[in-house]
C-alpha cells in the first residue's frame, strides 16, 4: 500500500513539473499580452503538454549522452517546481476563481444532467485506476513500455536489439516512461498516460468553449470522447497514442486562438507550430491530418484579405506558414539529432540516405478489395468496423446524433460559424488520410482530427436541450448516454477488481504472450547469457536480458532462415544459451527448426512450455567449437553484443 501512495505521490510530482515548465514559458511569451479571455482549461493543458515536449526531448538528449540518472531527472524536476512556484504564484489565485465560476454553472444544472455529470467523472476516474493497475499488453509488451525500461535501467538510450529498425520513431511518451520508471515504477509511468488523457480532454472543452458551448453540451463532448474505444483503450497498457492525440488538439487549438485574439497571432502561431512537430514526434501518422487543418484555417481567414488584395499574400499565408515550419522544425530537432546519432539517418524513419530503410510509408494491411469496401463505408467503418489491428472506434454517439441538427439552430448558422472551418478540418484530414493511406485502417492514427467532430454533435444536443419542445427526443438522448455511462464504468471497475483480487503475479499469467515464461527465463537466465526471441513480447524480461537479446539483423540472416540443422549451428555461434519460440509471433518456427535434426556436437532441450511459448537450452559438447559472440557488462546495468571480428552482431 506505502509503495502504490509513492508511486502515485511520484507521478503527481512528475505531473507538475510538466505543467510548471510550460506555464512559465508560456507566462514569459505573454509578457506584453496578458491575457484576459484565454481558456482556463486551454492554458493549463497548454503548459502541461508544453512541459512535456520539452521534457521528453531533455531526457531524450541525456539518454543519447549516457547520462540518465536518477540524481539528474530529480535535480531537473525540484528546479522547476521551485521556480514554478515562485514565478507562478500570482497565477494560482486567478485559476482558483476560474474554476469557482465553473463550479457555478454546474450548480445551475438540473438534477438528471448533475446525476449524469457525476457519472461522468466516476467514468473518467475510473479509466485513471485502470491505468494504474493494468500491465503492458500488446504492443507495448514488445516497445512502447520496453525501451523506456531497459533506457531507465542502462541511463542512456538505444535501440532495442529486437526492434532495432523500429526505434528509428519518434520517441516522446516513451521517455516520460523512462524518467518515471527511474525515479518510481511502470506503474507510475502508465498512470502518466491518464494524465495526458485529461490534458486532451482539456483541450477538447476548450475548443467547445471557444465555440461557446454551454456546460450541458461539454458534458455530452465527455460522454462522446470516453464512449470511443479509439481512445479509451489506450488510456492504459502503455501504448503512446493519448499523446499524439493530446499534441494534434494542442496544434488545432492554438491555431484557432490565432484567428481568434489577434494581438497574439503570432505566438499563438508559434504554440501551434511547436505542437505540431511534438505531435508528429509522439504519433507521425497524426501530422497527416493536422497540418492540412493548420493551413486550412490559415487560408481560411484570411482569404477575404487575398480577394482585396493579392500582395497580401505574404503577410497573411506565407509568414503565418513559416511561423508554423519554422517552430514545427525546432520542436523535431532532438528526433532528428537521436536518428542520426543512433542509425546515421537523421531524416528515418521517413527518407534514408545512406541505406534503404524500413518501409514505413508503404503500409497496406487489406486486399484491394477489402480497401474498396471500407472507403465505401465511410465514416461507418470508423465507427462500427472491426478490422485487424483498427484499434476501436470512434463513439456511436456521434453518428447517432449527428442526424439531429435538423432539429438543432445550429443547421441555420453553421455556414457563418467556426463549426464550419472544424467541420471542414475534420472532412479534408480523412480525406487526405484515404487518398494517401486507404489501406490502413485506424482511427487513432487520425485521432486528433477525429475527435473535432465531437463539439458540432455537443452543441447540436446543447441546441435540443435548450428548447422546450422535443421531450421524447430528450429521454432518448438521456436513456442513451446513462446506459453508455453505466455500462462502461461497471466493465472499468469489475475489471479493475479482478486485477486487484488476483494480485499482480497471478495477473500476469492470463491474456500475456510472455509473462509466465519470462519469470521462468528471469530465473534460469544468468547475467550475461543470451536469449534468442522468435517473438517481440519481451517487457517482463530482466533489463539485463532485454539488452542481450537477439538482434534485428540475427533474425534477418539467411542463415538463421536455413532449415536445421543449420539454424542450430548459427545460434549456438552467436552465443545464444536459450531459444525462446513464441507462437503467436512465429507461428510456422518449429516446423522448420527441427530439433531432432540438431548437429550431434549440440545439446538441444526443451526446458519449458506451455500454450504460447516454448523455451530451449543449447549447450555445445565440442571443447573446440567457441561461440563468436557474447554480451559483456559495460557497467553495473548496461550491457552490449560483442562478436568476434567477422562474426554478425
Amino acid at each position: 500500500m506505502i509503495s502504490t501512495l509513492i508511486s502515485i505521490a511520484i507521478t503527481l510530482i512528475y505531473v507538475l513539473a510538466c505543467l510548471f515548465l510550460g506555464l512559465i514559458l508560456i507566462k514569459l511569451m505573454l509578457w506584453r499580452w496578458p491575457i484576459i479571455n484565454l481558456n482556463l482549461l486551454g492554458k493549463l493543458a497548454s503548459g502541461f503538454m508544453l512541459g512535456q515536449g520539452i521534457l521528453a526531448s531533455t531526457w531524450l538528449l541525456l539518454g543519447l549522452g549516457s547520462v540518465f540518472s536518477k540524481s539528474i531527472i530529480w535535480s531537473i524536476i525540484i528546479l522547476i517546481l521551485l521556480f514554478g512556484i515562485i514565478i507562478l504564484r500570482s497565477s494560482f489565485q486567478k485559476s482558483l476563481a476560474k474554476i469557482k465560476e465553473k463550479v457555478k454553472k454546474l450548480k445551475q444544472l438540473s438534477l438528471i444532467w448533475k446525476i449524469i455529470f457525476l457519472f461522468v467523472i466516476a467514468l473518467i476516474l475510473s479509466y485513471g485506476v485502470w491505468s494504474f493497475v493494468n500491465l503492458p499488453a500488446g504492443d507495448a509488451e514488445g516497445f512502447y513500455m520496453v525501451l523506456p525500461k531497459v533506457m531507465a535501467s542502462a541511463r542512456k538510450l538505444r535501440p532495442l536489439p529486437n526492434t532495432f529498425d523500429f526505434s528509428q520513431i519518434g520517441l516522446s511518451g516513451e521517455m516520460h516512461f523512462a524518467a518515471l520508471m527511474s525515479i518510481a515504477d511502470s506503474a507510475a509511468a502508465q498512470l502518466f498516460i491518464w494524465f495526458t488523457a485529461i490534458a486532451a480532454t482539456m483541450f477538447l472543452l476548450a475548443i467547445c468553449s471557444m465555440l461557446q458551448i454551454k456546460v450541458l453540451g461539454q458534458i455530452v463532448a465527455l460522454i462522446i470522447l470516453f464512449s470511443s474505444s479509439t481512445f479509451t483503450l489506450y488510456l492504459s497498457g502503455g501504448k503512446v497514442d493519448v499523446f499524439g492525440a493530446a499534441f494534434g488538439l494542442a496544434a488545432y487549438f492554438w491555431v484557432l486562438e490565432a484567428y481568434r485574439q489577434k494581438k497574439v497571432q503570432n505566438l499563438a502561431l508559434v504554440l501551434s507550430g511547436l505542437f505540431l512537430g511534438f505531435n508528429l514526434v509522439a504519433k507521425f501518422p497524426n501530422a497527416a491530418t493536422v497540418l492540412p487543418g493548420l493551413f486550412l484555417i490559415i487560408i481560411w481567414n484570411n482569404y477575404s484579405a487575398l480577394k482585396k488584395k493579392i500582395r497580401n499574400i505574404f503577410p497573411k499565408i506565407i509568414y503565418p506558414f513559416l511561423i508554423v515550419i519554422a517552430f514545427f522544425l525546432l520542436a523535431i530537432i532532438p528526433h532528428l539529432i537521436k536518428n542520426w546519432f543512433l542509425f546515421n539517418e537523421p531524416l528515418a524513419p521517413f527518407i534514408f540516405i545512406k541505406s534503404a530503410g524500413a518501409k514505413w510509408l508503404d503500409q497496406s494491411w487489406f486486399s484491394s478489395e477489402n480497401i474498396h469496401f471500407i472507403l465505401k463505408t465511410y465514416p461507418i467503418a470508423l465507427t462500427y468496423g472491426q478490422y485487424p489491428m483498427q484499434g476501436g472506434n470512434i463513439s456511436f454517439l456521434l453518428l447517432a446524433f449527428a442526424p439531429l441538427i435538423v432539429f438543432s439552430d445550429t443547421l441555420k448558422t453553421i455556414a457563418k460559424t467556426k463549426f464550419f472551418q472544424i467541420l471542414a478540418m475534420v472532412l479534408i484530414g480523412i480525406l487526405f488520410w484515404i487518398l494517401f493511406r486507404p489501406g490502413v485502417m485506424a482511427p487513432r492514427y487520425i485521432l486528433p482530427t477525429l475527435l473535432l467532430a465531437i463539439p458540432l454533435v455537443a452543441k447540436i444536443v446543447d441546441d435540443i436541450f435548450t428548447k422546450s419542445r422535443f421531450l421524447i427526443l430528450k429521454i432518448v438522448i438521456i436513456l442513451s448516454f446513462l446506459i453508455v455511462l453505466l455500462s462502461s464504468t461497471y466493465s472499468n471497475y469489475a475489471q479493475i477488481r479482478q486485477a486487484l483480487i488476483m494480485g499482480k503475479a497471478n495477473f500476469q499469467k492470463y491474456g500475456r504472450f510472455s509473462a509466465q515464461s519470462s519469470e521462468f527465463l528471469d530465473q534460469k537466465v544468468a547475467k550475461g547469457e543470451r536469449v534468442f526471441m522468435a517473438g517481440y513480447y519481451v517487457y517482463f524480461l530482466r533489463p539485463d536480458i532485454l539488452q542481450c537479446l537477439s538482434t534485428q539483423s540475427e533474425r534477418d540472416d539467411q542463415a538463421f532462415k536455413k532449415q536445421s540443422p543449420e539454424v542450430w549451428s548459427y545460434l549456438y555461434d552467436q552465443g545464444f544459451k536459450y531459444m525462446v519460440v513464441q507462437k503467436v509471433s512465429f507461428p510456422d518456427a518449429l516446423k522448420s527448426w527441427d530439433i531432432n535434426k540438431k548437429p550431434d556436437w549440440l545439446g538441444i532441450k526443451e526446458i519449458y512450455s506451455d500454450p504460447s511459448v516454448i523455451i530451449y537450452s543449447l549447450e555445445g559438447t565440442k571443447p573446440d567449437q567457441t561461440p563468436q559472440c557474447d554480451c559483456t557488462s559495460l557497467n553495473d546495468k548496461a550491457w552490449d553484443v560483442r562478436c568476434l571480428s567477422g562474426a554478425k552482431k
